[in-house]
């Protein structure tokens, strides 16, 4: 009967620990979102909008010609941009950019096994998109591989192109992806 009871305890505090964890901003199953005009208003910025602009299908060629893939898609009420990137190596990528107050940021899930994050720069070109290196998780040394910066030029509205830089023992190599819009 006693290790009935300690279970029956243990089970109350959990639940109790719980409820008053719990954050009433965050909606639980079951539970209706407010509907999005009641919802707070996002700050816009032009190069997250240049970004929300790729949603949909795109294909292209590495700097050696192979044939690659990327889609682009509005994610969490469009608050963040998901891409998926197939590479010609069969390595599926995938690349979170959002706001994180007034900095735009990216998480670049690697075929490499880390995740480099990144922060946008500043720029007076639309046209132009820079993110820089901030640091990554599942590196275990600077020196080891990882992709360390991503320059991103848009020519017009179906045609962009991507330059990651690669580093690896502190060597550069760029990568390259120009790419189309087929949707």
């Amino acid at each position: 009967m006693k290790i009935g009871s300690s279970v029956l305890a243990i089970a109350l505090l959990l639940v109790l620990a719980f409820a008053a964890g719990a954050d009433e901003s965050m909606p639980m199953p079951g539970m209706k979102m407010p509907p999005r005009s009641a919802r707070p208003a996002t700050k816009t910025n032009p190069s997250f909008e240049q970004l929300k602009s790729l949603a949909g299908s795109w294909e292209g060629k590495s700097s050696e010609g192979k044939a690659v893939k990327a889609t682009y898609a509005l994610v969490s009420s469009g608050t963040c941009v998901m891409e998926t990137l197939n590479t010609p190596d069969g390595a599926d990528m995938i690349t979170m950019y959002h706001m994180s107050d007034d900095a735009l940021m990216m998480h670049h899930y690697c075929a490499m096994n880390n995740v480099p994050h990144m922060k946008a720069l500043s720029s007076k070109d639309p046209k132009h998109l820079e993110f820089k290196f901030v640091n990554a998780t599942n590196l275990e040394k600077p020196t080891d591989m990882h992709m360390h910066g991503l320059s991103m030029t848009f020519q017009d509205k179906d045609h962009f192109s991507q330059q990651w830089t690669l580093r690896n023992a502190g060597n550069n190599q760029p990568v390259t992806f120009d790419f189309q819009r087929t949707n």
